[in-house]
């Protein structure tokens, strides 16, 4: 064991690793000596119980009160926050999780990205890759995969369905179909089961919440105020195009 920085009651209990930095109450103690020693290096766990279980690595950061505390083999993992990716184990390696509960259910997936409180909180699929940026974004995605979502809620509802992108404020907030694009502030904010669509710009396909299909949709509040089950494969280019208001 060599150069190792351990501080507070029973960090690092019977390490045997070398060049790692444990700070905190049960820090990397392996449950107190109960299972197999941590033995990895170069790892980074500060706060109570941070990496509580872990016995190798190398490189993980894993930050936070009980952040990573059930990781126990993986490597590359970075885990900052208040339980941040408090449930991964075996070989789950090179996630990201930053944020409070971020990517907390999740026990063996790889490459995943959570960043914001609640990010990715359901998440438990080993086949799954999301990629979550924003309060809750992707806080109901059970075994979805391939989606990218970056904003506050942005694709908040998703659960098991796969390849969506939302980029933007609310965007796709509702959402629970999959293989939908949405990119701008409160883009297709309010679709349900709707699929395929590819929705453009601040407020654009706004009010339809309901199980609309493959529409094209580019420019601020463009078919803004579409609201038909039946509305599908329409195509809206420009500034409020196809925007209807009553009157």
């Amino acid at each position: 064991t060599n150069s190792n920085t351990c501080i507070g009651h029973d960090a690092m209990f019977l390490g045997t690793g070398s060049a790692n930095v444990v700070i905190g109450n049960k820090a990397g103690s392996s449950t107190d000596g109960a299972s197999a020693a941590m033995n990895g290096n170069n790892n980074v766990l500060v706060g109570d119980q941070a990496g509580y279980t872990l016995t190798d690595g190398p490189g993980n950061v894993l930050i936070g009160k009980s952040a990573g505390a059930a990781m126990t083999t993986g490597d590359y993992n970075i885990a900052i926050g208040y339980q941040a990716a408090d449930a991964l184990a075996g070989d789950a390696n090179d996630n990201i999780a930053i944020g409070k509960n971020a990517l907390g259910a999740e026990d063996l997936a790889q490459f995943n990205i959570a960043i914001g409180s609640d990010a990715l909180l359901v998440q438990n699929s080993t086949a799954a890759v999301n990629l979550a940026i924003g309060y809750t974004a992707g806080k109901a995605i059970s075994t979805g995969t391939h989606n990218v979502l970056i904003g506050h809620e942005a694709g908040s509802a998703l659960a098991s369905t796969s390849n969506s992108t939302a980029v933007g404020y609310n965007s796709l907030k509702l959402a629970t179909g999959g293989s939908n694009t949405a990119v701008g502030s409160n883009a297709a904010a309010n679709v349900l089961a709707g699929t395929s669509n590819t929705v453009v710009g601040d407020l654009a396909l706004y009010t339809a919440d309901g199980s609309e299909v493959g529409n094209t949709v580019i420019g601020a509040a463009a078919l803004h105020n579409l609201d038909d089950d039946s509305g599908d494969n329409n195509v809206a280019i420009g500034n409020h195009a196809g925007r209807w208001d009553a009157s």
